[in-house]
């Protein structure tokens, strides 16, 4: 993979940054928090237009920067990203590259389940907790 090749892990790790960022502008309370689109999630493509498409119009010029990258994202779902193999994920999860909530997100497994295919690998459970992912 070179440097400039982004995947579905980096789509990942943007929404799930987006995500955070677009709930913490938004602020406790507010009624976009009740949209159906709200924390969209990368299987569900509508949500994240949607999602975009409610920022902008709230008429806040920081929510409409935030539609503005979710729409980038968006883009980047509809070109369908490459979705690295199993191995590929536990070895940039061990190398501290992502962390483990993406990397489950992107594998579509459950805590347990990844965890079972970073041991298979001859890796220690939590050899990739450099990488923050506490968002």
């Amino acid at each position: 993979m070179t440097a400039f090749e982004r995947d579905m892990v980096h789509v990942v790790d943007d929404l799930r940054a987006l995500n955070w960022q677009s709930a913490f502008a938004l602020g406790k309370g507010h009624p976009l928090k009740r949209s159906p689109h709200f924390w969209p999630w990368h299987e569900d493509i509508h949500h994240v237009e949607g999602w975009a498409s409610d920022l902008r119009s709230a008429g806040d010029p920081a929510l409409t920067e935030i539609a503005r990258r979710y729409d980038h994202v968006a883009a980047e779902l509809r070109a369908g990203p490459r979705i690295p193999s199993t191995d590929e994920v536990v070895a940039r999860y061990a190398a501290g590259e992502v962390g483990d909530r993406t990397a489950r997100y992107v594998l579509g497994m459950e805590v347990g389940e990844f965890y079972e295919a970073v041991a298979a690998r001859g890796l220690p459970p939590w050899s990739g907790s450099r990488a923050e992912d506490d968002e």
